[in-house]
Formats: structure tokens, sequence, C-alpha cells
């Protein structure tokens, strides 16, 4: 009996994981929370303006949107800084519906691109998750861990999104 090596398995979970993150994230719709932080990421790129989706880390939204930076995204944010002193919700809806409208031929290669960022975030938690259980349990604790980091529904439905949240 042939015993697949340990790189093997490793990369078979991982073209899986991948396979199922590619296919909800070119199926599923943009959310109401990629909605908001795309467009803040390139207002903080663009603009140097971080009001927008103030109530999370602009870090995550900021590395999100750098693969969509080479297209021209259409993010015609104009606003006096006055304006917007204060946070509140309706501030990133207006800016949503406006990105949405200007991008409305590719927002959803926009979004895809967008959600390709987390693939290094996953690979960082699947080693820390696997080297972690290793060290903890031993040899083959690290592969369950490996498994469960590959196929938990929560880990695959924040995967293929776009959001720091």
């Amino acid at each position: 009996m042939v015993r697949p090596d340990r790189i093997t398995i490793v990369i078979i979970l991982t073209a899986l994981n991948f396979a199922l993150v590619a296919f909800g994230a070119l199926t599923n719709s943009a959310t109401v929370e990629e909605g908001r932080q795309i467009p803040a990421g390139l207002s903080n790129w663009k603009l140097g303006v971080f009001r927008l989706a103030a109530d999370t880390a602009p870090l995550p939204r900021m590395l999100a949107v750098l693969p969509i930076l080479p297209f021209g995204p259409k993010s015609d944010v104009t606003f006096s800084p006055e304006s917007y002193q204060r946070y509140h919700k309706g501030i990133d809806a207006e800016i949503r519906q406006k990105f949405y409208d200007k991008n409305i031929r590719n927002y959803e290669l926009l979004v895809f691109l967008a959600r390709l960022t987390n693939l290094p975030w996953w690979a960082a938690g699947a080693w820390l998750i696997w080297r972690w259980s290793r060290e903890a349990w031993g040899g083959e604790s690290s592969w369950l861990g490996l498994v469960l980091w590959c196929f938990t529904p929560n880990v695959l439905a924040m995967e293929m999104l776009a959001t720091p949240i």
C-alpha cells in the first residue's frame, strides 16, 4: 500500500479549500459589509481619508483593495471634510451605492479580486493551527487541526469575504 507523503496531503487539503472558496467567492453576491469596506479602502489609498467605515480597522480593507487598484475602479468619493466630521452609517450607504453605480460593469470582478486577499491570511492561520496542535498534542493531531481549519463552515464563510469582520 502506497502512503501519500505529507506535502501531497497538504496540497490536496489546500486545493480543496481553495476550490470551495473560489466557487463561493464567484457565485455569492457582495455583502453589505463588503460594499462599504471596498470603497472605504479605496478612499484610504487614494484620498488619505479614514472616516468611511470608521468602526473597523483600516489595514485589512487597505490590503483587500490592493489587487483592484490596477483596474482603476471609479471611486469618486467627493465630500468636504466638514460634512464628515461625525461618523454615521448613512455616509457608508451613500458611498456604497455610488461605488456600485460607477463600477457596475466590473463590480463582481472587483469584489472577487478583493476577496482573494484573504488567502495569505488563511495560509497563515493554517500554518499556525498546524504548528500549535503539533507542539501541543503531537504529530497526528496537527492533521486534524489542519482538516478542521480547511473545512469548518465558519472559516470557509469568512474566508470568502473581503471584510475585517
